[in-house]
């Protein structure tokens, strides 16, 4: 038998969740678009319908507690259960609307997503994206408060509070000007790369942390003479020869190869894997739950 419940249980559980993610009533007032009254109203409505306090107010923060922990593991299923009635309902592309926001690394965003939006647009004109571009500190922070809906990167380590799925390999390749000064003998060594002047991407950078880890492994530095954080400027500088640089092998488009030499690295650097990055227990807008699903079930597991 299916309780009665209060008409405004779903939105005093909208309020919960929010609140819990943000960490604060009037963060949650904020991104809901409420007074900050109404959503503390509706917490209060809650507990009362529940019969249970769920958050801790006594340190001047709104701390779950035990219950409330426990509610918003349910309240996530809730509300993922909703997206999925909607989907039933509206199983066409076309008829999807909203915003996707995403957050990623500037390379995903030059060489990787443009074609992808493009075609899911095509198909749902109603869905507009919020793109943000940066490196890892700015992606984690863009996660874990909830201004991000998911993220596409590479990362070694995954943090216990996010989901990593798959999405497609890529090898980190050495690349130098075609005639370039700087003398280089196959096999390329390690040894040989950090004797050369070095154009690197910044700390902040997955590919920079992990290319320098690599080196530091063999005892080895690299010779950086340059830092740049943006992949255009950093292959226009390879091409005047000022420096070599390794990228991964999906930001090299084959007008580059005209103009730049690419050296495999197969036997000192792994494969980097980028995948879908989301929050555990956190509700995901259906435009972005179907985008994901067409990026999972279209890409190839290898892109270069």
């Amino acid at each position: 038998m299916i309780p009665e419940l209060s008409g405004d249980f779903l939105q005093w559980l909208r309020g919960f969740y929010y609140t819990a993610e943000k960490g604060t009533v009037s963060a949650a007032a904020a991104h809901m678009g409420r007074r900050q009254s109404s959503i503390t109203h509706q917490i209060k409505n809650l507990e009362q319908e529940l019969g249970a306090q769920l958050f801790d107010r006594s340190h001047g923060r709104m701390i779950l507690t035990e219950e409330g922990t426990a509610l918003l593991a349910k309240a996530v299923t809730i509300f993922e259960t909703i997206k999925e009635m909607r989907d039933l309902l509206h199983p066409q592309l076309g008829e999807l609307h909203g915003e996707i926001s995403l957050v990623t690394t500037h390379a995903v965003l030059l060489y990787y997503l443009p074609p992808h939006i493009a075609e899911f647009q095509s198909l749902s004109p109603g869905v507009t994206f919020r793109l943000t571009g940066g490196g890892l500190d700015k992606i984690l922070e863009n996660l874990h408060t909830g201004q991000a809906d998911f993220s596409i990167a590479s990362l070694e380590n995954i943090p216990e509070s996010l989901n990593f799925k798959p999405l497609f390999h890529t090898k980190p390749i050495l690349i130098q000007a075609r005639g370039s000064k700087w003398s280089l003998s196959e096999p390329i060594t390690l040894d040989q790369v950090a004797r050369l002047p070095f154009i690197s991407f910044p700390d902040s950078s997955t590919i920079a942390q992990a290319i320098k880890k690599r080196f530091s492994e063999e005892g080895l530095s690299l010779n950086i003479v340059q830092e740049l954080d943006n992949f255009e400027l950093v292959k226009r500088f390879v091409e005047l020869d000022l420096g070599l640089a390794i990228l991964d092998e999906y930001a090299l488009e084959d007008k580059d190869k005209e103009k730049i030499r690419i050296h495999s690295l197969d036997a000192y650097v792994k494969e980097r894997t980028y995948g879908i990055i989301t929050r555990k227990k956190s509700y995901m807008p259906p435009a972005s739950h179907a985008f994901i699903r067409k990026l999972l079930k279209k890409d190839s597991p290898t892109v270069g």
